[in-house]
């Protein structure tokens, strides 16, 4: 059997849009060492402020989530994102705790993943199972493979902000299980020249030969899909002949 194409790290730190908000069953309120430091890490002991009377119990494996509400602020390349209505509500994967001792209306757990440090006001939600898509067989990579008319769509946010992005870096694009994507499917990341991906010292030549131009694309990556919600889906690059950007278009494979 082939590997899994990503890592536990990869599955669990991803992120994803949910087009309802998450059902938390509590927030991460502080911890152990609260008199000392507000950021949590691996191992460290943390509080929630929901307990049984929540259903949670001593043994629950849960997952720390946090909410992204300030898109622009990372570059107006971002801002569109925000619409929750388009794509849902943006939530970064923090990591996962552990119930050691619960009360009606507290639990105590300690964290066993982290993503990146857990802060007060966390979310804590359900804990769910994330499985890797296996990796396929080797094919060679199509630099000048022809438009195929299958499901497209293009990226419109990234992971952590990022601006140029490669091999392993995860990416949002806004095509979903409405669009019959799947996962495990794989797309080819696409480019069309345009102003504003011309070089300045290259403008006149793309004023004078715009047709041409507009007419000829590049395929310069590959991404394989991780999780699919209706209208968005969370992928990871494989592949990447140059750096890769928010505002370049996908195609499936």
């Amino acid at each position: 059997q082939p590997p899994p194409v990503a890592t536990y790290s990869d599955m669990y730190c991803a992120g994803f849009f949910s087009a309802e908000p998450v059902q938390q069953k509590a927030v991460l309120v502080g911890g152990e060492e609260s008199e000392t430091k507000a950021h949590f890490s691996d191992r460290d002991v943390v509080y929630l402020n929901q307990g049984t009377g929540a259903g949670i119990k001593a043994g629950d494996e849960l997952q720390v989530l946090r909410l992204v509400k300030d898109f622009a602020k990372w570059g107006t390349e971002f801002a569109p994102a925000k619409s929750a209505r388009k794509y849902g509500y943006h939530y970064q994967d923090i990591g996962r705790v552990r119930v050691l001792l619960a009360q009606e209306k507290a639990a105590t757990a300690e964290i066993i993943f982290a993503c990146e440090e857990l802060l007060a006001g966390d979310l804590v939600t359900t804990g769910e199972t994330r499985t890797s898509p296996l990796q396929r067989p080797e094919i060679s990579f199509d630099k000048f493979a022809a438009p195929n008319n299958n499901t497209s769509g293009r990226i419109f946010m990234t992971k952590e902000f990022r601006r140029l992005l490669g091999n392993g870096h995860i990416v949002y694009l806004d095509a979903g299980g409405k669009q019959n994507v799947q996962v495990g499917d794989y797309f080819r990341i696409v480019r069309h020249f345009n102003k504003s991906t011309i070089s300045l010292f290259n403008r006149g030549d793309y004023s004078e030969n715009k047709e041409t131009f507009d007419s000829v694309r590049k395929v310069i990556g590959q991404a394989v899909v991780l999780r699919v919600e209706p209208n968005v889906s969370t992928v990871m690059i494989t592949h990447s002949t140059e750096s890769i950007a928010v505002g370049d278009g996908a195609e499936k494979e």
